[in-house]
């Protein structure tokens, strides 16, 4: 806010000016040009609101008594007009002075003066509004700057858990590669040892040679296509995609993990199950609830993936039959850096982030659990 808008006044506030009676219009006009304001007169309820409509207004000053359309009506018209975050003062100025209209004026307007009025009162009073108004802006200006600071905040939080995950995945990746390439190495390097012998070699066993070497590639592609998927960065983009594609890529992510735990995931996801969301951060969502489950749960555990829908939405259930959560620690598994891992195994924002990115695709997440008897996740999204 301006210092001429803390004051109440500048050259540039436009104060409309709303009265049937001309002469009365005229005066009041002069007197707040006189004072520095830029004034427009309008002679009826119906024309001040096309003019609210077209250009924008700082201050009203509006007569009650007007034919056609009082001011009453116009009052509340213009309120809609300007909307909740845009305070507009409007102020009644009417010879009409009784008690029940007062009453009835100040429940659609800021405030009220008759006629006669003293004009350095109603000067004082329009400085008063416009300064109220200009606090108004100045809030919104500082609520606009907290949402973009919490926005950038989320966005650091959001980078730090994926990066995270994407260190621990990284030696999972590693001995996800160990096997299809030494598929890859054995039958090519046989192949090539028997071309620098001059052997012969069948056909039918060179077409088996080079299509495991074919499939091992192709796996350690995907491989990397999914990881590549969980690190990427970007804003939100919702689009309809089959569920069972989202859920597969986050299995794939965590299998090597649960393969050394010797936990079984077991999957079950209808095929022609379709939702409407952000298929990465659904599956970063994912990836960090199994996750959770594959670090609390003991070796020999089952973690199901299962889906159902209901009134418009997919929910997406990942239970365990772990350990369970406290009833103590059950409210706080959203709490950003809140985690019962040792120092150095968890950073504490996975369910913290699912939470955020469950809001971004219109959803929700729910867990439910009890010590001893498993845990339980629900993600919820719209249904395509």
């Amino acid at each position: 806010m301006t210092d001429s808008e803390k004051n109440g006044s500048t050259a540039g506030t436009k104060i409309l000016v709303v009265d049937d009676d001309k002469n009365a219009a005229a005066y009041i006009a002069d007197l707040l040009r006189g004072a520095g304001f830029r004034i427009s007169v309008c002679s009826s309820g119906p024309d001040a609101l096309e003019f609210v409509k077209k250009q924008p207004a700082d201050l009203v000053l509006l007569d009650v008594r007007m034919p056609g359309m009082d001011g009453f009506e116009a009052a509340r018209e213009m309120k809609k007009i300007f909307g909740k975050n845009n305070f507009v003062p409007i102020i009644f100025l009417t010879a009409v002075a009784g008690q029940n209209e007062k009453i009835a004026g100040l429940k659609l307007a800021d405030d009220f003066i008759t006629k006669p009025f003293n004009a350095d009162e109603l000067l004082a009073r329009i400085r008063v509004m416009l300064r109220i108004r200009g606090l108004q802006r100045e809030l919104l200006v500082s609520k606009s700057k907290y949402e973009e600071e919490q926005r950038i905040a989320r966005a650091q939080l959001y980078r730090s858990a994926r990066l995270a995950s994407i260190g621990t995945f990284a030696s999972g990746v590693a001995h996800e590669f160990n096997n299809p390439l030494t598929a890859i190495l054995g039958f090519s390097s046989a192949l090539v040892e028997r071309m620098r012998k001059k052997e012969t070699v069948d056909p039918d066993e060179l077409e088996q040679y080079l299509g495991i070497i074919n499939a091992e590639t192709l796996r350690c592609r995907d491989t990397v296509d999914n990881l590549s998927r969980f690190a990427r960065e970007g804003d939100t983009q919702i689009r309809e995609f089959p569920l069972g594609e989202c859920v597969d890529g986050a299995w794939k992510l965590v299998k090597t993990r649960a393969a050394k735990k010797r936990i079984e995931i077991a999957v079950n996801i209808p095929a022609t199950m379709r939702v409407k969301a952000d298929l990465q951060k659904l599956q970063q969502a994912m990836v960090y609830v199994l996750t959770n489950s594959l670090d609390f749960c003991g070796e020999g555990s089952t973690v199901s993936i299962s889906a159902e829908s209901d009134e418009g939405f997919a929910r997406v259930i990942i239970a365990d039959n772990g350990p369970g959560i406290p009833a103590a620690v059950l409210p706080k598994v959203f709490d950003p850096f809140f985690t019962t891992k040792q120092v150095g195994q968890g950073m504490g924002l996975g369910l913290a982030m699912c939470h955020v990115i469950m809001e971004e695709c219109s959803g929700a997440i729910d867990v439910s659990s009890e010590a001893g008897k498993g845990t339980t996740v629900v993600l919820e999204v719209p249904v395509a």
